[in-house]
C-alpha cells in the first residue's frame, strides 16, 4: 500500500500517506488507505509535481481535473469510486510544486522521471517552506472548522 506516518495533537491526528506504487496505480493505494482509517474527501490535501508551473512555483488549489498528470487520473478515479454523489465532480484540496516543462513534449516522460537540473532543484528547494505554510494553513483549517 504505501508507507504511513502521523502528527498527533490534543485536537487532530495528521497522516502523511506515501504510495509505494507505480505513479499510475497510487489511486488504489490512496483509496485503500482512505478506508482503513476512514478518511473523509475534504480531509485529505494531495502534493504533487505540476509541469504547468515553473520550477519553485507553489500554488494551493481546491478542484478537479488532472491537467494530464497520470497520477492525478488514478487518484481522481479511486476517489470517484468511494466519493461520487450525484454525478459532481470530485473536488479535492492540493498543493501543486512546480518542475517546470521540457522543450519538446515528446520529453514529458524523460523529464518527470530524470534528476532536476542544478537550478530546477535549488528553486524546488526554496520553495518548501512555502509548501509547508500550505500544509500548515490547511491543518489549522480543518481543526478550526
Amino acid at each position: 500500500m504505501g508507507q504511513v506516518g502521523y502528527i498527533k495533537d490534543v485536537n487532530y491526528k495528521s497522516f502523511l500517506f506515501v504510495p509505494n506504487t507505480y505513479i499510475n496505480l497510487s489511486g488504489n493505494a490512496l483509496l485503500r488507505f482512505l478506508r482503513f482509517y476512514n478518511i473523509v474527501i475534504d480531509n485529505i490535501l494531495i502534493i504533487h509535481d505540476d509541469l504547468e508551473l515553473k520550477a519553485g512555483l507553489v500554488k494551493y488549489k481546491y478542484a478537479t481535473g488532472s491537467s494530464g498528470h497520470n497520477g492525478l487520473k488514478s487518484i481522481i478515479n479511486a476517489l470517484n469510486k468511494k466519493f461520487l454523489n450525484n454525478k459532481q465532480p470530485i473536488l479535492f484540496n492540493r498543493i501543486r510544486i512546480g518542475i517546470g516543462r521540457p522543450k519538446h513534449k515528446k520529453d514529458v516522460s524523460n523529464f518527470v522521471l530524470s534528476h532536476p537540473s542544478e537550478l530546477e532543484n535549488k528553486l524546488i528547494l526554496e520553495s518548501i517552506n512555502d509548501i509547508f505554510c500550505l500544509i500548515d494553513r490547511f491543518i489549522n483549517n480543518k481543526c478550526n472548522n
